[in-house]
């Protein structure tokens, strides 16, 4: 039997009082136990602290910021709470069904895996209500090179390995990695992952083990312009490290899948907000 590591799940929260309960109850249900919670909310001014405050349970750590210092300080804040082997950093409004901390860290558990710098997991894509809109499952299943996973990355113009719950990272790793980077704040995830991944590998579980919740914010055809000029400098920061051999035909596929993806993106958008007005 493998040595259960001490796991540390992150809640970076913000005027999340509608969702906030459901976050916390899903990582509380758990299937793996040996966690710490931590939640970091940025100075909300809904109810969201208060939704947290009203949980007794040990493994909770509750902060809240005097100020609000934006998304890129307050997960950095996590990042510094953190005391656990491996990190995961939940959204407020996302959730991770009861055995995903178990599946996720069995894999950087195993002797096997000591180079996996970061496993992630496939995940259900829901509405602001919970409902269910699709299975977001990219391309790979188990050990994938951290070349290959990259140039994945490119591409698809878009993140494959997913938002910030569907994966889980060595803090180890983390440690040299350093903090995240709000120079491209559409893919604060994504430029950490990459981060990571030049200390290592990453492993791929095809299971759906948590849920992303679409939102206006993050998914509005306001700002499609500056997610795509964002992917736009990230292929161009990966051409500059020799060590992800991109080539020309990564960079021109991955250009158009951009354009393209942020044209179905707006479509999705203009849909649930038809939905959601009906």
């Amino acid at each position: 039997m493998y040595h259960k590591h001490i796991l540390s799940v992150c809640i970076p929260s913000y005027n999340t009082e509608r969702y906030i309960h459901d976050t916390i109850i899903s990582v509380l249900n758990q299937t793996y136990s040996d966690f710490e919670l931590i939640i970091v909310d940025d100075c909300s001014n809904d109810n969201t602290f208060e939704i947290v405050k009203s949980f007794d349970d040990p493994r909770i750590k509750a902060f809240r910021n005097i100020i609000n210092i934006g998304a890129e300080k307050n997960w950095n804040k996590c990042l510094s709470l953190a005391r656990g082997d491996y990190i995961k950093i939940l959204p407020g409004d996302d959730t991770l069904y009861p055995a995903c901390l178990e599946k996720q860290a069995a894999i950087l558990n195993d002797p096997r895996n000591h180079d996996i710098v970061l496993v992630y997991c496939s995940r259900d894509v829901i509405d602001a209500y919970g409902k269910h809109v699709m299975q977001a499952q990219f391309p790979g299943k188990g050990r994938i090179s951290r070349q290959v996973l990259v140039r994945k990355n490119i591409r698809h113009g878009m993140n494959v390995i997913g938002e910030p719950g569907a994966v889980l990272f060595r803090s180890a790793v983390a440690q040299k990695a350093g903090w995240f980077d709000a120079r491209l704040p559409y893919l604060l995830d994504l430029t950490y992952w990459t981060k990571l991944l030049d200390h290592g590998d990453a492993f791929a579980l095809r299971e759906t083990l948590c849920t992303f919740r679409l939102s206006g914010n993050n998914w509005s055809f306001a700002l499609g312009k500056n997610r795509r000029d964002n992917y736009i400098s990230y292929i161009k920061k990966c051409i500059a490290n020799k060590n992800y051999k991109i080539n020309y035909t990564d960079v021109r596929f991955g250009i158009f899948r951009v354009y393209i993806n942020e044209l179905l993106r707006s479509i999705l958008y203009l849909y649930l907000t038809r939905i959601r007005n009906t």
